[in-house]
Order: structure tokens, then C-alpha cells, then sequence
């Protein structure tokens, strides 16, 4: 048993609190009981319990003792997970060598991160990581240690921190200009390189990746260019950019059963509520993942997924079903359930793969990373940087986080990925992970997780 595969996902039991007690005493709780704290135990507690059983003793005037089951205790259900084990274990693995490899060329960096890997079909969340992890077989003898380490090992990065997505914002917004006529395949902006875009001068805004001219989309997703996308921001506007960006989900909640972080979706009214006057630079800034937009892992996660699969947003979702405690019946089979369907048109979707599938092959940013992927699978992707503020060796500092979207294959996508490291560079920081990630989906391999009423055990 790898108590350290899953903690974050799965929790853990403990003494029922005054509190809780209150709540649930009417279902039978004792001041005495366990009950789920988080995670899918606290989720699923209701069938993960069991009933207990009442006992009637009896002593005969010789003294004998007799005990009987008035009622007999029932077991708890099975709750069978969507992840694959093998799956979490690769992505457990690559994040945390990944994030190694980082701290060896900058120690004073507080690497972390997580990443999300999710079905593109049905919305079932196969893999769920965040590093630094725990071992939750030894959480209780260690909870001191963990609650004071450094990064916050107990924090579950994939499902409850929201980061800038940075450029990973941009296919999304390709497809609003598309779909909305704003501008076409054909159509050019003009990128002229960093402090290049001239609506908003005072702002200095440009591109980083270099000097392009005239441009179009496809170049544009393929080598990020933001002078492309702040125009296509401004051209858009902030609304329909909103529309979109909700119907993709972000900053929205998934769904998923167990606690997650809904984050934020930059909006006037967002801006108004702290505050803040919403100016028109941030309608421009907004169109490659900055201004106050915040999501997490999953949620990038899930909005690739709708990229991949054409623009249907499944709820995203742990439990796969739920068995009795002898897996002889059924109790619940979970179906995928549509939150959103955006009804891309084909040619729209077809500028936009090609774009990302650019980023993942030949000369693109993840082509290297992804040039190791087996069995001749291709994959697409857009990196994203974001910067932040960052305490580094006790001083606050301009610092990134590195974020990727990514899913494969190419021509028939069937998983997509959402990534994010803490002070990594850009998302080419994170494509290695990917790659490791998509070997092992790809060699077809496939494992189940099963939480058994005990909690806190995987079944092999």
C-alpha cells in the first residue's frame, strides 16, 4: 500500500467533533465515532459509514450470559475512483523529478506545483498530483512536522490554488474571435515585437517571443504572440471574452466532489468589488491569461479537455461507482454529465488544434520534451508564463510560474492535461512531466483505485 499515492484525493477519518456531532447525530452518530475530515472520505462518508448494529445481552438466573444482534451491523459501500493508479503514480513521479531538476539549478527557488490529467470524454479525473505530497499512512504521527514544512505539503495545489494561466488563455481566445466573426483564418494583426503594441502605449506592452509583423492565429497560438492576442482582445471586448471564458469554465466550479477552489474570472464587476476602476488595458491583458483571472490545475485541466474534444465541458468527477462492501451489487454508476456545450464550428476547432499542435511538434516549444513520447503519438499544447510576487530568501521578488495545457493524441484526442510549477520558467518547464504522464497512458496500462469502507487503503 503507497500511502503516498493519492492523500490529497482520498483524506482521511477522524474523531467526530463537537460540531460535526451536532450535525449528524440524528443519523445515528456517536460522540465516540469516526468520520470523514476531507477529501473523498468526508465526501463520500454517507456510504462509506455502514450502519451499526445493535447487541441485546441477556443473563439467565444461573449467571449465563447470552448476546444476540438485535440488528445487524451493515458494511459500508466501495467507492471505486476514477484514477488510475499507475497514471497517478508516473505523474506522482515526473512532477516531483521534474521540480528536482529545477531546485538543482535554482536552490533558492520555492519549487511546487501539481497536475491534472483528465478523460476528455467523460470528465473522469484519471490522475491528480500535487507536490510536495505526504504519505497519509503516517499523516497523524507527522502532522506536526508536515503543518509547519516549508510549501505546504498538505495544501492540495491541484484543486485549491488558482494561478495566472498566462498564455495558455490564448486558444480560448482564438476561438471567441473566430466563433463571433471577429476575425478569420486570413486575418493579420500587426506584432511589432516587445513595447510593440500601440493602442496602449503608456502600458509598454509587447511581445517576447519576438518580432512577427503581419500575423495570423495559427502562427499566433503556435509562437505565443501576445501583440496578435491583445489585439484580438481589444477587437473582441470584454464581454464575450467572459462568455467564453465561462462556458470553458474558468473560474467556475468543476463539479468535482471533493473541496476545490473556484477561483477567479477577471471582470469589471470583479474589479469594482476590490476596489479597483476596470480600465481598458485590462481588456487587452486579459486576452493572454493575465489581468485578475485565476484558475486552477483542474480547471485548465478541464478547459483543455473542451478544446480537445470540440467544445463539450464534462463535469469533472472522482467516483467512478459505488459497489456494496462484497461488490455484488451495484449502488451508483456514474455517468458523464455535460455542463456546457459551446458548439465550436469544425473549422474553427481545426485552425485552433493546428495551432497547438504546432507548440507540441517540429520546431514548437514542446516539440523536444515531446519528441520522447512512444508509440508514435503526437501531441498538442500551449505554454503559459505568468509573472508573480514571491518571497525568495525572505525578500519579495518578481518570480513565474510555468503553466502547460496539453492533450493527445493530436488527431483523435483521448486525455488532456493541465500543469502548473511554482517558479518555473515557462510551460516548456512542464512538458517533460507531460511526456512521462502520456508514455505511461499510452502503453496500456490501466488500473483502477477502489477506497474500501475501511478508508484510507488502496485495493491492488
Amino acid at each position: 500500500m503507497d500511502g503516498a499515492l493519492a492523500p490529497h484525493i482520498l483524506g482521511m477519518v477522524g474523531a467526530i467533533s463537537e460540531n460535526e456531532y451536532e450535525k449528524y447525530k440524528e443519523k445515528g452518530y456517536l460522540q465516540t465515532d469516526s468520520i470523514g475530515k476531507n477529501g473523498i472520505e468526508k465526501a463520500m462518508e454517507e456510504y462509506l459509514r455502514g450502519t451499526d448494529g445493535v447487541k441485546r445481552t441477556t443473563k439467565d438466573d444461573d449467571g449465563n450470559i447470552t448476546t444476540e444482534y438485535v440488528k445487524e451491523p451493515e458494511q459500508g459501500h466501495t467507492i471505486i475512483l476514477t484514477i488510475d493508479k499507475n497514471l497517478q503514480k508516473v505523474a506522482n513521479e515526473a512532477l516531483a523529478k521534474r521540480i528536482a531538476e529545477l531546485k538543482a539549478e535554482q536552490p533558492d527557488h520555492p519549487f511546487c506545483g501539481a497536475a491534472v490529467v483528465i478523460d476528455v470524454h467523460t470528465g473522469e479525473v484519471l490522475a491528480a498530483v500535487s507536490n510536495p505530497t505526504y504519505d497519509i499512512s503516517t499523516y497523524s504521527k507527522n502532522y506536526d512536522e508536515l503543518s509547519k514544512a516549508e510549501n505546504a505539503p498538505l495544501w492540495n495545489r491541484a484543486m485549491m490554488s488558482a494561478y495566472e494561466p498566462g498564455s495558455t488563455m490564448k486558444p480560448g481566445i482564438a476561438i471567441t474571435g473566430l466563433e463571433e466573426g471577429v476575425f478569420n483564418a486570413n486575418t493579420t494583426y500587426y506584432c511589432g515585437g516587445r513595447g510593440g503594441y500601440q493602442r496602449y502605449r503608456e502600458l509598454k506592452l509587447g511581445c517576447s517571443t519576438g518580432t512577427h509583423r503581419n500575423i495570423s492565429v495559427v502562427h499566433a497560438i503556435e509562437i505565443s504572440c501576445n501583440n496578435f492576442f491583445f489585439e484580438a482582445g481589444y477587437q473582441i471586448g470584454i464581454e464575450k471574452m467572459n462568455e467564453y471564458s465561462r462556458k470553458f469554465g474558468l473560474g467556475q466550479p468543476t463539479g468535482i466532489e471533493i473541496a476545490e477552489e473556484t477561483g477567479t474570472l477577471a471582470t469589471p464587476e470583479y474589479a469594482e468589488s476590490i476596489g479597483t476602476p476596470w480600465r481598458p488595458g485590462d481588456t487587452v491583458q486579459y486576452a493572454i491569461g493575465q489581468s485578475y483571472n485565476l484558475f486552477t490545475p483542474l480547471q485548465i485541466a478541464n478547459y483543455a479537455a473542451t478544446i480537445a474534444n470540440g467544445g463539450t465541458r464534462y463535469e469533472t468527477h472522482l467516483v467512478k461507482s459505488i459497489k456494496s462492501y462484497d461488490y455484488s451489487k451495484t449502488v451508483l454508476e456514474k455517468e458523464p454529465v455535460v455542463s456546457a456545450n459551446l458548439n465550436i464550428s469544425k473549422s474553427t476547432i481545426d485552425l485552433v488544434h493546428e495551432g497547438m499542435r504546432r507548440v507540441g511538434d517540429g520546431t514548437g516549444f514542446c516539440a523536444r520534451s515531446f519528441s520522447k513520447i512512444k508509440n508514435g503519438v503526437k501531441a498538442a499544447a500551449k505554454t503559459g508564463t505568468s509573472q508573480v510576487k514571491r518571497k525568495i530568501n525572505g525578500q519579495w521578488q518578481n518570480d513565474y510560474n510555468a503553466v502547460l495545457i496539453t492533450y493527445a493524441p493530436v488527431n483523435d484526442p483521448e486525455i488532456a492535461i493541465g500543469i502548473v510549477i511554482e517558479s518555473g520558467d515557462t510551460g516548456v518547464d512542464c512538458a517533460p512531466v507531460a511526456a512521462e504522464i502520456y508514455n505511461q497512458y499510452f502503453s496500456g496500462s490501466e488500473s483502477a483505485m477502489d477506497l474500501p469502507q475501511e478508508g484510507n487503503t488502496l485495493l491492488q
